[in-house]
């Protein structure tokens, strides 16, 4: 229940108006269902942050270990280190999956789909995979044949 209230907790800080959508557009072969609550929206900040941490958590256990190079490695602060990246990780996965079922639970038509995504203005789309992979495969027999 602990981690329940910490995703509430950091949900309820969110400001929409600094929140960022994100900025792809709609693809050939998106579908739009629907726009983010304004809970989703605050989750989705929550998430990205949480991502943006475990990039920096990895980015600085990769410069430390630079560090040590031909040294050995103390082991207290070995585990330390271990321990920041393990709980990052953990939040990490815990709110992206925490996101993408919510967004599957608003939008229940969506609920079976694999291909799922945000477009620009918070919109959520069933992507066809097919659809893009076509595309580049006739541009590829375009680029191939047209020489």
């Amino acid at each position: 229940m602990l981690l329940v209230k910490s995703i509430l907790a950091r949900m309820s800080e969110v400001s929409l108006t600094d929140a960022k959508s994100p900025q792809e557009d709609l693809e050939e072969g998106d579908r739009v269902v629907g726009i983010l609550t304004d809970d989703l929206k605050r989750l989705h900040v929550v998430m990205v942050k949480s991502i943006k941490t475990l990039k920096s958590v990895t980015q600085q256990i990769d410069e430390w270990i630079k560090s040590l190079e031909g040294k050995e490695i103390p082991e207290y602060d070995e585990a330390g280190r271990k321990k920041k990246f393990f709980l990052a990780t953990i939040d990490c996965e815990t709110l992206t999956m925490c996101f993408w079922n919510s967004v599957r639970n608003e939008f229940p038509e969506i609920a079976g789909e694999k291909s799922i995504g945000l477009r620009k203005d918070w919109q959520v789309v069933v992507s066809d995979p097919f659809v893009k992979l076509k595309k580049e495969l006739f541009e590829l027999f375009e680029e191939v044949f047209s020489s």
